[in-house]
């Protein structure tokens, strides 16, 4: 029984590995990256802080939700992509149970779900980037 799931296991984090390799190779290869072909954004000082996220925010083209089962070395591979300075991925941030405060009438009136969802997302891994992830702590605030 115990080999039996060792094995299941070991082919799920072989297909994590190999679904994340692609995924990684295939936004590399469409040069979602290359900063020849991305306006700049500059700091404007006529616009606040939370203006100047928006412009940012208005220039993500691609988001991807990075789903892996515990235990299965996704935390690893996350860690590794949220070190490049264009893609954000914070570490047990659960998004799906989150879903509904995104989906809310009154960031749909104000069409503000997707500045919320990424600033709530952004936020996260900069607090993680900065003071660690303590291993055991489960608090996503």
């Amino acid at each position: 029984m115990k080999k039996q799931y060792r094995r299941k296991k070991f082919y799920l984090t072989l297909a994590l590995i190999l679904v994340c390799f692609v995924l990684v190779s295939y936004i590399i290869s469409e040069g979602f990256f290359s900063t020849s072909q991305q306006p700049k954004h500059e700091e404007s000082p006529f616009l606040s802080p939370s203006e100047n996220l928006f412009k940012v925010y208005d220039g993500v083209e691609t988001f991807v939700m990075f789903i892996g089962y515990p235990r299965s070395r996704h935390s690893l591979v996350g860690a590794i992509l949220d070190a490049h300075p264009e893609i954000i991925i914070p570490h047990e941030y659960d998004v799906l149970a989150r879903w509904q405060e995104y989906q809310s009438s009154k960031l749909k009136e104000k069409n503000l779900q997707k500045y919320v969802l990424f600033y709530d997302l952004h936020q996260h891994s900069m607090k993680q980037a900065m003071f660690g992830i303590r291993a055991g702590n489960n608090s996503n605030s």
